[in-house]
């Protein structure tokens, strides 16, 4: 078998019985068969700006034994060595140009054929990626975006400008030291970019809830003011892996337990004497505060409900793809590719919630696959402790010591899972000594970018 080059408006690829090396990746596969990128050489938004639409682009593939390396239009976007052998050629330089269209190249015994692909994702590009993104109020995302005047002022009559500009995107992405790191989010004015190959879709609720279908661009967090979480950069990461469009479905709401709230099926509900507790607490309690008390049956609903109404949504979504997404061709169908899970807070309330989770999650990856087939899956730890600056957090110590090891161990005991621990998200700072917002990190941007950095690049581990 030989080698396959792929080249696209949006992304580029070398091919050999699976995606060897990505755009902007130098990629070197080891003897022991698995791949180290050791450099980036463009990112996703500098490629995409390289790729004439409208023009003639010039391709240059250059084929020396096991080192493969692409040019387009004179920039070198993919570096690929092969000690592993999966790619070995004979030597050969390949200089072509092309119209609009992307490029397949496909060399077998050192000849090279080579064909124009269509572009429109309604005609012949393949099944639209899905990935659905679930979980609590971290999916939502709360990552600031505006820095606006009364936030400036805020913040330096609390003597904290110099600490906290940077849970700013806007701040970040135009002003900071690593404004670089976040360019591809920008548009050549300067604006908050669009993917068109990348498609969000999400019933949000709060103060301005209702159904948010977009591109992929900033902004697209929970209710309120502007913000972001985890699809801004795993949505960007999954655009530049394939050459087809993405749909990413969010389902998240906030201060849901997978002990209760999103229970799969397959855990059943808790022993008889466990219910029996619970409701006398929550009665306990609403007696308290003058509320109606609630029912065993009442009580035994609430387990499983937001799996089911998940479930509802992203059923949904799939069912009319084609009124929401009118870019969307019929025929070329989709493919639910990934599931992304991000929760975990609320399931630190109590040890017994925490003692539950691993069991909990693998009865909640055997349900969705029972769903949607054997599809990757990708689990955000509840990493908040790591970096946290106060450890006298009882809440925030059950999450380090019972929820994050239970998502951990979890992965590691199933098939095409893995667990992203996100503790090093968190930026620490040494004058902040409260946990104060620590349950949305601070509200920083910067980590929610970081985060969904993380999901993107396990989610695309499991796929190469």
């Amino acid at each position: 078998m030989g080698w396959q080059d792929n080249c696209h408006p949006n992304t580029a690829s070398f091919t050999r019985r699976g995606r060897m090396c990505l755009v902007g990746e130098k990629a070197t596969w080891g003897e022991d068969g698995k791949k180290q990128v050791t450099d980036t050489l463009i990112d996703g938004q500098s490629y995409r700006k390289l790729f004439k639409r409208d023009d003639w682009n010039d391709v240059v593939i250059i084929a020396k034994g096991n080192h493969l390396q692409h040019y387009l239009n004179g920039t070198l976007i993919l570096d690929c060595t092969d000690i592993h052998g999966r790619c070995t050629t004979t030597t050969r330089s390949l200089p072509m140009k092309f119209w609009k269209r992307p490029l397949l190249v496909c060399c077998a015994l050192g000849w090279c054929f080579v064909a124009p692909l269509a572009v429109t994702a309604a005609q012949a590009e393949g099944p639209v990626k899905v990935f659905i993104l679930a979980g609590q109020s971290n999916m939502e995302g709360h990552g600031n975006v505006e820095l606006t005047e009364p936030a400036i002022e805020h913040m330096k009559r609390n003597n904290t400008y110099e600490r906290d500009k940077n849970n700013y995107l806007d701040y970040l992405a135009k002003h900071s030291d690593r404004k670089d790191k976040y360019k591809h989010l920008l548009d050549e004015h300067g604006q908050w970019a669009k993917r068109d190959d990348v498609w969000f879709i999400w019933q949000r609720t709060g103060r301005d809830g209702g159904e948010i279908k977009s591109k992929l661009t900033v902004g697209l967090g929970a209710s309120g003011s502007p913000k972001i979480g985890p699809e801004l950069q795993f949505g960007q990461i999954m655009g530049d892996y394939f050459q087809e469009p993405v749909l990413l479905i969010k389902t998240a709401w906030g201060g849901k337990s997978l002990a209760v709230d999103f229970r799969p099926p397959s855990a059943g509900l808790p022993p008889v004497e466990e219910l029996k507790a619970r409701l006398d607490r929550i009665n306990e309690n609403n007696e308290k505060n003058n509320r109606d008390p609630l029912t065993m049956e009442q009580m035994k609903s609430s387990y499983g409900h937001y799996y089911r109404l998940m479930i509802s949504e992203v059923n949904e979504t799939l069912k009319n793809v084609k009124s929401k997404f009118p870019e969307y061709g019929e025929s070329q169908g989709y493919e639910i590719t990934g599931f992304v899970w991000f929760q975990g807070w609320n399931d630190g309330q109590s040890v017994e919630f925490a003692s539950e989770y691993t069991e909990n999650f693998k009865h909640l990856v055997h349900d969705i696959r029972k769903e949607y087939g054997p599809i990757s899956v990708v689990i955000g730890s509840s990493g908040f402790g790591k970096n946290a600056p106060s450890r006298n957090d009882g809440w925030v110590n059950r999450l380090r010591e019972h929820v994050e090891p239970a998502q951990i161990a979890a992965a590691k005991q199933l098939d095409n899972v893995e667990c992203f621990e996100t503790g090093d998200c968190l930026i620490p700072h040494e004058d902040r000594t409260s946990n104060r917002g620590i349950h949305h990190w601070f509200n920083s941007a910067e980590t929610y970018f970081l985060i969904g950095k993380g999901l993107g690049n396990t989610m695309k581990s499991l796929l190469d």
